[in-house]
């Protein structure tokens, strides 16, 4: 008798503990948002040439900050030349936000694209911008 209130009890033990954490494997595997993820680009302006400029992305999904993006990639070029352009990766600072300190070297006409992978989706805006 003595063995069956152990396995009962044992067994018991292990019911509770897979049904307590059935509350994280569910929002673990609720499936993931279906809206598209939103990119806008900031630049401090005037940017001057030899002076850093701070270049970020804010990135959203359904209206709050994305904070696990996979990838952020600012790719920089001047004007007619993107196949010399450089691609840079951003860092995460908080809030949506991913951000690069930037010193661009020619004046005139300037693009920026921010290549942003997150929650299986990609988003690319472009900004342009005038350098002094």
């Amino acid at each position: 008798m003595r063995k069956w209130g152990i396995g009962a009890g044992t067994f018991g033990l292990l019911l509770l503990s897979a049904c307590g954490g059935s509350d994280e494997s569910e929002a673990e595997n609720s499936p993931p948002s279906s809206e598209p993820i939103e990119v806008a680009i900031h630049i401090d302006e005037p940017a001057v040439t030899g002076e850093t400029a701070l270049i970020e992305a804010h990135v959203e999904q359904d209206g709050e900050a994305v904070e696990d993006a996979g990838e952020v990639l600012f790719e920089i070029w001047s004007e007619g030349e993107q196949e010399m352009g450089e691609q840079i990766e951003g860092e995460h600072s908080s809030d949506g936000e991913y951000m690069l300190e930037y010193t661009f070297e020619e004046s005139g006409t300037h693009h920026v694209t921010a290549h942003v992978t997150a929650r299986n989706m990609h988003s690319m805006p472009t900004e342009e911008i005038e350098v002094e």
